[in-house]
């Protein structure tokens, strides 16, 4: 694929970890603590490398199967077949595909290299001759300026086609203006409207989980900022805070390692670079620390990193991440907030809330 929107720098990302690396990868996070795992295949495409795929889900489960583990594989759809579903099914993977809504839409931005197929099309056509009965399967949808007039149509045209998982986030490294936030406001109004009435009018076949109405629910129990606990292993073979620092070339993210594939994570090293992040943006942007809404925010922690090492505004980019954070994630918890307090069923059935949420 060639996403016209993707930050990764694909030139960057010439060879690949070895089986023996990926492995060693695995060890190396689960020795670094916790009591919960989540593992997500990132790319490029994953699947273009799902021998060794295989091999790091069955040695993760193997090794440590005391351990609580969740695997999530993010694929462009275009190497789906029944086999690959098969084998994630009984290692119980999250499949998050990526497609943003309409053939239209999808195509706008999302594009085969060296060919004129439309890869909705493709994506379609793989997802139709798979029984997907017994996946655990999320649709991705990623939005800019340009698409988010018709954001609340695509996802209602993802729901009408079945799918039971939606997950839909903004191109977090495009700036808000004037006329894209209000845009942002019309969709997000339109959206919860749409959602509420889903599960007021009880139309089965269109609900829908949305993770990020879960998130915001849960992350209200939470006092104070959350704590990055992210780990990124590089095809660079070092060990990062966030993937988007894939947007960055080797010179500029180098500062930003903190340990690889030989020497193991330096925790030390990790622990001072979140604090001393944290204590820089707390600086730059002083408004975070009075800020009610300070637990549904989005990390910044990348956001800084990326417009440091990019000589951009720091600030600017802060803002951004604070605007959408406060719209997207408060019509969210407004959403999720409303139908509890009407006790609808529905919802609370599919987002497994109890009565004291």
């Amino acid at each position: 694929m060639d996403c016209t929107y993707c930050y990764v720098r694909k030139k960057d990302h010439k060879g690949a970890l070895t089986t023996g690396e990926c492995v060693k990868s695995i060890d190396d996070f689960f020795a670094d603590g916790g009591e919960e795992k989540v593992i997500q295949f990132l790319g490029g495409e994953p699947l273009l490398e799902y021998e060794k795929i295989k091999t790091i889900i069955k040695h993760a489960a193997k090794k440590y199967p005391n351990v609580s583990r969740q695997f999530i594989l993010s694929t462009n759809g275009l190497l789906i077949d029944q086999e690959k579903i098969n084998f994630l099914n009984r290692h119980g993977v999250l499949v998050i595909v990526s497609l943003d809504g309409s053939k239209q839409v999808h195509d706008l931005y999302r594009k085969i290299r060296g060919s004129q197929k439309s890869s909705y099309d493709v994506i379609a056509n793989n997802l139709s001759r798979v029984n997907l009965s017994n996946t655990i399967l999320m649709i991705s949808c990623v939005f800019t300026e340009s698409t988010i007039d018709c954001l609340a149509k695509n996802i209602k045209h993802l729901a009408r086609s079945g799918f039971r998982m939606i997950d839909f986030q903004a191109d977090v490294n495009a700036p808000i203006g004037k006329k894209y936030e209000v845009k942002l406001r019309k969709f997000l109004k339109d959206f919860s409207a749409y959602y509420l009435n889903v599960f007021r009018k009880k139309k089965k076949n269109e609900m829908f989980f949305v993770p990020a109405i879960k998130s915001v629910l849960l992350s209200r129990k939470k006092s104070g900022n959350r704590t990055c606990d992210s780990l990124l292993l590089s095809p660079d073979k070092n060990y990062y805070s966030c993937g988007r620092l894939l947007g960055l070339n080797q010179k500029q993210k180098k500062p930003y390692a903190f340990g690889n594939i030989e020497s193991g994570i330096d925790k030390r090293k990790r622990l001072t670079f979140l604090t001393k992040t944290k204590n820089e943006i707390d600086k730059i942007f002083p408004k975070c620390r009075r800020c009610d809404f300070l637990p549904h925010c989005l990390c910044k922690i990348a956001t800084f990193a990326y417009c440091i090492a990019k000589g951009e505004n720091v600030a600017a980019g802060l803002e951004t991440i604070c605007l959408y954070s406060r719209l997207f994630n408060g019509a969210m918890l407004s959403i999720s907030e409303t139908l509890l307090r009407e006790q609808n069923a529905d919802f609370k059935r599919i987002y497994r809330f109890d009565d004291d949420i």
